[in-house]
């Protein structure tokens, strides 16, 4: 069970609706107009929930103002990546004292920035919060976790970024929720 959020807008194609549908569970494609959280693994459902206002988790099909809500979704994304980190750095801190195989380890750092690159987006991280992960050379033992909650963070970034793209357009982008 999950959240489905869906982006229609003006002049939206079959084409366009149909991509939706065929990645429907699929967290990753924001891009499209979609985006996934499932209930009890995965905190996007609580991003969801800051980032779309009460009204609009009343399964109705309603505009969104995308360009009105950028500043305060781009606070909200922030404290949820370095929420992130410090999470990260409290678990690998635990973890870290007698890792035997010193090349596997790989540094929270590291992992975020690899993620942010691969999506080209810059990862803004004080000056402060890299010499903490530098210095206890963090430990990370399921890669796939971390890299899959900033995936989602990134999807979301998309979506966000469609629905302002569209909205300039004047193409008056809407939301569903369902869940």
């Amino acid at each position: 069970m999950g959240v489905d959020i869906f982006m229609g807008w003006k002049g939206m194609t079959k084409e366009d609706r149909e991509k939706q549908f065929n990645n429907a569970f699929n967290p990753k494609v924001g891009y499209l107009g979609y985006l996934r959280g499932s209930y009890g693994n995965d905190s996007s459902v609580k991003l969801f929930g800051e980032i779309f206002p009460d009204k609009y988790w009343q399964n109705i099909e309603a505009p969104y103002p995308f360009l009105k809500y950028h500043k305060r979704n781009m606070n909200i994304i922030e404290k949820a990546l370095k929420d992130m980190v410090k999470e990260e750095i409290k678990k690998s801190s635990e973890k870290q004292a007698g890792s035997p195989d010193k090349d596997k380890q790989k540094g929270v750092f590291d992992v975020l920035s690899n993620v942010a690159e691969a999506h080209g987006e810059h990862l803004v991280i004080t000056e402060e919060d890299k010499n903490k992960l530098d210095r206890i050379q963090a430990v990370v033992p399921d890669y796939s976790g971390i890299e899959y909650k900033i995936e989602v963070i990134f999807s979301i970034l998309e979506f966000l970024r469609l629905g302002e793209i569209l909205e300039m357009q004047g193409k008056k982008p809407t939301i569903y929720i369902s869940w």
